[in-house]
């Protein structure tokens, strides 16, 4: 147990407030620096609707939960073990230098829908909080962390889309986070913090069901969490008021303790070289969809099929609106060649194709669910893109998917491409096995097998999940058919 004998700084300087906001200040101000790529990549998404807009509110309604926490700090003793202090805080620094550094990079396609960065920050406010107010202090907190960990942006997509997937969903897992909230907040007792949960939910559910009546269409995407927020508002300020009213123990609103910790100042040249580093480390790349100009979108679902083809099966899957926003459509065209090709097939077989068409007016979907993350091929390893020419402008890309489980090997060709207000993207697959029962992979929506290929990759490294000798052996069958369907598409009424 260490003891601090160096003379206490001046009376007003250890004042409650002063004290804690001197100690706040590097740590908001240092995270905001290391973390300014992860909040400039937050910025889009936020603004487009998507549903990580939630975490604009999450450290709002976190300083809720810590703020009630706080006010039943009343009985705390003041001891502490800078050591400890030390090692705890360095280790979840560098933590979040690990998590950028090396496990971020290792999941560039999936980077917006993981939103690791996200929890790098959860790392880094811990660590700065152990360094600057002590490891008791932080720990007593542990509620508030628990649930910010739980409500990343992995789980609260899941919940949206299981929910739906609207509007609608997001703000309904937003007021679960906010029942979670005012719970932890006002939980002076088991019970009263049960009452405080329900009471949030409740708000919030029919704020929810106001919203919705009040609108015709999505809402801003600042309107979607507005339930949230003030259901938070509303069972915080109803619950301070009943505290102050019945005279219960710490009832006054402000801090009137100083932090245990009374010179935490060495801290800060650790916190300041973690700050710098992790500046300096950059996020991957955003992907490049590479979309083109298309011809106005048809009145008939699908794509028009060439000519010396022949659409042999159909279907709609109605799952789209649920990952790629309101209006999403996805159909699934299956087309048979006319005439037997030697070049494609050397016994004599005609070809038969897979056309998986994306209609969405919301182009950063396709940012968030790129490539194989919606087929069941999650489990496969994928080949690097060959970028081919389909039309002066418009280009696409193959590439192969290997699953070693079917001993099928899988080609894609894909093309994005704008027609009028929505933006289509086209995949077109081919299956090395030419029988006409070869089987195709599917368009199965699954955040369990996203989450167990996260895992995979995390404990296997990326080398799961690549081809690093693939065998393109339909390029040409794919960039023959990629070239008459794009002409096609402009020939069509």
């Amino acid at each position: 147990m260490s003891t601090e004998t160096a003379a206490r700084a001046p009376l007003w300087f250890r004042h409650p407030i002063i004290a804690i906001t001197l100690r706040w200040a590097p740590i908001v101000g240092g995270g905001a620096i290391a973390f300014d790529a992860s909040l400039n990549r937050l910025q889009p998404s936020a603004e487009n609707g998507q549903r990580i807009g939630y975490l604009v509110l999450l450290p709002l309604l976190a300083l809720v939960a810590a703020l009630g926490i706080a006010r039943r700090r009343y009985r705390e003793l003041p001891i502490h073990d800078r050591q400890v202090d030390y090692i705890v805080g360095g280790m979840a620094l560098i933590l979040a230098v690990v998590i950028v550094g090396l496990l971020v990079p290792r999941y560039p396609d999936t980077f917006d829908l993981l939103r690791l960065d996200m929890y790098a920050g959860v790392a880094y406010y811990f660590g700065g909080c152990v360094l600057m107010f002590g490891l008791r202090a932080t720990g007593r907190f542990w509620p508030v962390w628990l649930v910010v960990v739980l409500f990343g942006p992995l789980p609260y997509r899941a919940l949206a889309v299981l929910l739906g997937g609207d509007w609608k969903a997001s703000a309904l897992v937003s007021v679960l986070f906010v029942g979670f909230c005012a719970g932890i907040a006002v939980a002076r007792t088991w019970r009263r913090g049960l009452l405080g949960a329900v009471l949030g939910l409740l708000v919030g559910l029919v704020l929810v069901g106001l919203l919705d009546l009040a609108t015709t269409g999505i809402p801003n995407p600042f309107a979607q969490q507005l339930p949230a927020a003030i259901a938070a508002a509303a069972v915080g300020l109803y619950f301070i008021w009943h505290t102050i009213r019945n005279k219960e123990p710490n009832a006054h609103l402000v801090p009137r303790r100083e932090p245990t910790v009374t010179r935490p100042w060495p801290a800060l040249i650790l916190l300041a070289a973690i700050t710098l580093a992790l500046f300096l480390l950059p996020l991957p790349p955003p992907i490049d969809q590479r979309i083109g100009t298309g011809p106005p979108l048809a009145d008939v679902p699908g794509l028009s099929v060439p000519d010396g083809w022949t659409q042999t099966g159909f279907a709609r899957l109605d799952w789209a609106p649920q990952y790629y926003g309101t209006g999403a459509t996805l159909v699934r065209q299956v087309v048979t060649a006319d005439r037997v090709v030697d070049a494609w097939d050397a016994k004599g077989r005609r070809r038969t194709l897979v056309v998986d068409t994306l209609n969405t007016d919301d182009v950063f979907t396709l940012q968030v669910y790129p490539g194989q993350t919606l087929y069941s091929t999650i489990y496969a390893r994928r080949s690097d893109p060959l970028t081919i020419e389909l039309a002066p402008g418009q280009t696409g890309r193959i590439y192969t998917i290997v699953d070693e489980n079917l001993f099928l090997t899988w080609t894609y060709l894909s093309l994005i491409w704008r027609r009028g207000a929505v933006v289509q993207s086209v995949r077109v697959i081919a299956v090395d096995n030419h029988e006409p029962d070869a089987p195709f992979p599917e368009p199965t929506p699954n955040m369990g097998s996203i989450a167990a290929q996260t895992f995979t990759i995390l404990m296997r490294g990326n080398a799961v999940a690549v081809d690093d000798k693939p065998e393109y052996k339909d390029v040409d069958l794919l960039t023959t058919f990629g070239r008459a369907l794009v002409a096609r598409q402009w020939e069509a009424p």
